[in-house]
């Protein structure tokens, strides 16, 4: 993580990773397509949503997964177009050796969960059913 620019935030993955992807090559599914524009979007103009997207598709997480711990900090159960949780949940189907070479987010994401069991009582039947799954699964990796 030490090795992000300074305004790093200000900038896009195509910029951060030095690669552009151009736009995708024949008839691809329509999140495919937005993952290749949401390339050429600063970091900080990037929603909820976007970064459940890239994150689930593990796109950019050196950049996006750090941000989303910045969103899951002041709202562990944020969510994007899907259910409440969902953007917490992404994070954690994310490879679980990225969290080996960043211990410091697997520890930061351990509280995160934590307070998402406690607000899970918030949530209506089918948000609950969605979050509940991959929390409890996590628990087990993120102690």
């Amino acid at each position: 993580m030490s090795n992000r620019p300074k305004k790093y935030e200000e900038m896009t993955l195509t910029q951060l990773e030095k690669q552009d992807w151009g736009s995708p090559e024949g008839n691809v599914p329509p999140s495919i397509g937005r993952c290749y524009d949401l390339r050429k979007v600063p970091l900080n103009s990037l929603g909820v949503e976007d970064m459940r997207l890239l994150i689930g598709q593990g796109i950019g997480l050196e950049y996006l997964v750090p941000l989303a711990i910045k969103v899951l900090d002041q709202d562990p159960l944020a969510h994007g177009e899907h259910y409440f949780g969902d953007l917490l949940v992404n994070v954690l189907r994310v490879d679980k050796e990225y969290f080996s070479h960043h211990p410091e987010i697997k520890g930061r994401i351990r509280d995160i969960v934590t307070n998402a069991i406690h607000l899970m009582d918030r949530l209506d039947v089918e948000d609950y059913d969605c979050t509940s799954e991959a929390l409890s699964g996590a628990r087990k990796f993120f102690e």
